[in-house]
């Protein structure tokens, strides 16, 4: 089973950002809570182990480890979300059932958030595997 979110938002590298610790704080704040909105309204429920794909658009390209720090909060949150019984920045660690990967397209601003997932069998509102 295939979830796409797209959110229309302007993602940063916060690498080569040198500015008051106040407002990386309150960008990072828009970006969690966007993710969170877009998820709220969508409400895909998740089984793990599943695989995450973050992809950026915008009119330039970031090198891939500015890819990776831009998406820092965004993968905390999606990963506080799947597995909802961590804390973000926790829930997301590698060899926890979550495969990561990265992507970008040239475009209009945005995020899209691909998750996919095997659809886990139920039987008595229990699942078999």
């Amino acid at each position: 089973m295939k979830h796409v979110l797209t959110i229309p938002m302007r993602l940063m590298s916060e690498a080569n950002t040198h500015q008051h610790w106040r407002k990386k704080y309150e960008r990072n704040k828009r970006q969690t809570n966007g993710v969170r909105l877009v998820w709220s309204s969508q409400c895909p429920s998740v089984a793990i182990p599943c695989r995450v794909c973050l992809v950026r658009t915008g009119p330039r390209k970031l090198d891939s480890d500015n890819l990776v720090y831009a998406f820092k909060a965004i993968r905390d949150e999606v990963g506080a979300l799947i597995r909802p019984g961590l804390v973000a920045g926790q829930a997301d660690a590698d060899g926890q059932g979550i495969e990561w990967s990265y992507g970008q397209e040239i475009g209009l601003y945005g995020i899209r958030i691909e998750i996919e997932h095997d659809q886990p069998l139920y039987r008595d509102g229990k699942a078999l595997c």
